[in-house]
């Protein structure tokens, strides 16, 4: 009866220990950014946003990445933001984000490190949303 009560005692139930225990796939994870796996296949691949002035700056590159998918901004652009600042807080250093972007799915930073492109996106994209899709919010009693 003894190794009864033991394994009941130590029995795992509920949600939060098996999460605990859980470790998700690559696949899985690659599922949290849709925005930003766009984005890296519009930006790097072999249909997508190509441009051969060496001179064009990652910040150059990124509006052009902003003019394609124009007016369609304020449903796409924050959930873009969000997932740059969910990577950064997934993958702690700049190897565990190449590890997942660039070996696990051959995405690429272009010059940049992942740890100074992904905060690049993220700005480059808020600031859009501020300077062209700033709306002003009516409050209860506005007309």
């Amino acid at each position: 009866m003894l190794h009864i009560a033991d394994y009941v005692e130590n029995w795992l139930h509920g949600i939060i220990p098996k999460l605990e225990e859980a470790t998700p796939t690559r696949h899985e994870l690659n599922f949290r950014f849709p925005h930003l796996n766009h984005l890296l296949q519009v930006y790097f691949g072999q249909d997508g946003i190509a441009y051969e002035d060496d001179e064009t700056t990652e910040v150059q590159g990124l509006e052009m990445y902003i003019q394609s998918v124009h007016p369609t901004c304020p449903w796409q652009l924050p959930g873009l933001v969000g997932e740059c600042h969910e990577a950064l807080a997934l993958f702690h250093d700049e190897d565990s984000v190449f590890w997942f972007f660039q070996e696990g799915y051959l995405m690429g930073s272009g010059s940049l490190s992942w740890t100074e492109w992904l905060p690049l996106i993220a700005d480059t994209m808020t600031a859009h949303m501020r300077e062209h899709h700033s709306y002003r919010w009516r409050t209860l009693g506005e007309d």
